[in-house]
């Protein structure tokens, strides 16, 4: 992705003011009893044509494996709070959650998950690995070498192929 489209990207993310209807049906799937499913958001934060990826900690579930940072959806929350709250936690970062990818569910076995993706951009602070064992600035054609926790593979490719998308436009 060049610069340009990243900044093409950024500039209609600034001007969607982040205003979605956390209802949607497609987007967001029905909540499941907890320990069995859980709803968790996730944040692909563009800049400067790279995406930041998290890599989960060791002594999580999924440790070692890399992800695009994000959590878990409290009762009552909405998506667009959830995110804007994990990444602060996380990341130390505030960012402006500008649109969602499809939501993806993905079954562990003894538990499943839906992701709820959004594209974002930072509005403030620099990002800090302080839950995760590190943090990477990778670029659209670096994604296919990560080593994904399971969850995040469909999210990525989805990414990619809207980042394609995008490029046919132009």
């Amino acid at each position: 992705m060049t610069s340009a489209r990243i900044v093409d990207a950024m500039r209609k993310c600034a001007s969607e003011k982040a205003v979605f209807d956390s209802a949607q049906p497609a987007l967001f799937p029905s909540r499941v009893p907890e320990g069995k499913h859980l709803q968790v958001v996730c944040a692909l934060i563009e800049r400067g044509g790279r995406v930041l990826v998290a890599q989960r900690s060791r002594a999580k579930a999924q440790g070692g494996k890399w992800e695009f940072p994000g959590g878990k959806l409290h009762e009552g929350e909405s998506p667009q709070d959830a995110l804007a709250r994990e990444i602060r936690e996380e990341l130390g970062i505030a960012i402006r959650v500008c649109s969602p990818l499809s939501a993806s569910t993905h079954d562990y076995g003894d538990f499943s998950i839906t992701l709820l993706p959004f594209l974002c951009m930072i509005e403030a602070g620099e990002p800090a690995a302080t839950e995760h064992e590190a943090i990477a600035w990778c670029t659209p054609d670096q994604l296919d070498s990560v080593d994904w926790a399971e969850a995040d593979v469909p999210v990525f490719e989805e990414y990619v192929r809207e980042l394609n998308r995008r490029s046919a436009k132009r």
